[in-house]
C-alpha cells in the first residue's frame, strides 16, 4: 500500500466462480434451461414454481455474466424465451457433478429414482452458440 491506499483484492477462480452462479435461482434456473432448452418465462415459472418474484432478477444476472440469454418478441402478445449460450453449456458437467453428489450422499427416499444423471444435451440444438463470450 501506498499512503494508506490499499491495492484491490485478486479474485480467485472459484471465487469468480462462486460470483457467476450465486443466487437463490441461479443454478436451478441453469439446470431447468440445460433439461429443457429454450423456455419461455411461464415455462420456467411451472419448472421452478417456487421462484414467484425472481426470473428477471436471476435472468439478468446470469446474462450479464453470459450464462444465458433472454430473448423477447414484439409480437401482439409479448414473448420472452431464455436459452443457454455456449459459455453456460460449458458449467452443465458442473451440474451433473452436482446431481450425482446429491445421488450418492442425500438420502434415497427423497429422490425421484427415475431421475437421470446424464442431461443429454445436444448442444446443438439446445444452446445459442452465436453468443459465445
Amino acid at each position: 500500500t501506498t499512503h494508506g491506499t490499499a491495492s484491490p483484492k485478486k479474485q480467485t477462480p472459484f471465487d469468480y466462480t462462486l460470483s457467476v452462479i450465486d443466487g437463490k435461482w441461479s443454478m436451478k434456473l441453469m439446470y431447468q434451461l440445460a433439461i429443457n432448452g429454450v423456455t419461455r418465462y411461464g415455462g420456467l415459472k411451472r419448472s421452478i414454481p417456487e421462484i414467484t418474484q425472481g426470473i428477471d432478477l436471476t435472468s439478468k444476472g446470469l446474462e450479464d455474466h453470459g450464462i444465458i440469454r433472454r430473448v423477447k418478441y414484439q409480437e401482439k402478445i409479448p414473448k420472452v424465451e431464455y436459452l443457454l449460450t455456449a459459455k453456460g453449456a460449458t458449467l452443465v458437467p458442473v451440474l451433473e457433478h452436482l446431481c450425482k453428489w446429491g445421488l450418492d450422499n442425500g438420502p434415497e427416499q427423497a429422490f425421484d429414482m427415475k431421475f437421470d444423471i446424464q442431461l443429454d444435451i445436444q448442444p446443438d440444438m439446445k444452446y445459442d452458440d452465436r453468443n459465445q463470450v
